[in-house]
């Protein structure tokens, strides 16, 4: 799944607007309709904003659309060494996929640049 198609899972299932999450992680609305239309992608802060406001949905899955959004796995702590280590690999695939959006990003920009040089 799409960080965009994410952005307007999490939207639809607290059943709020795009400006109310725009709000709530505290950016511009237009910026949240660009991420939600897929013409730009959040960066790093915006993920982790994302991942900070909305603690019900799973990291991997906001940044990866990988897996279940459910949070419910990080809340356990029955298994605390297993979560750990989960933890911490989860942690080092995340880093992967915010080094493979934000390269996804400068591509967007780049092209964006590419086409208004010629408009």
């Amino acid at each position: 799944m799409s960080i965009n198609k994410v952005v307007k899972t999490i939207i639809e299932g607290e059943g709020i607007s795009q400006k109310k999450f725009a709000e709530i992680i505290g950016v511009s609305d237009q910026l949240v309709s660009k991420w939600v239309h897929g013409s730009n992608l959040p960066t790093e802060k915006g993920l982790c904003k994302i991942i900070m406001s909305f603690r019900a949905y799973n990291p991997y899955w906001i940044i990866s659309g990988q897996g279940n959004p459910d949070n419910t796995q990080w809340e356990d702590s029955s298994s605390e060494c297993k979560s750990c280590l989960e933890k911490d690999r989860t942690i080092a695939i995340l880093q992967d996929h915010i080094t493979t959006l934000k390269e996804q990003n400068e591509l967007l920009k780049d092209k964006a640049g590419i086409q208004s040089k010629v408009s």
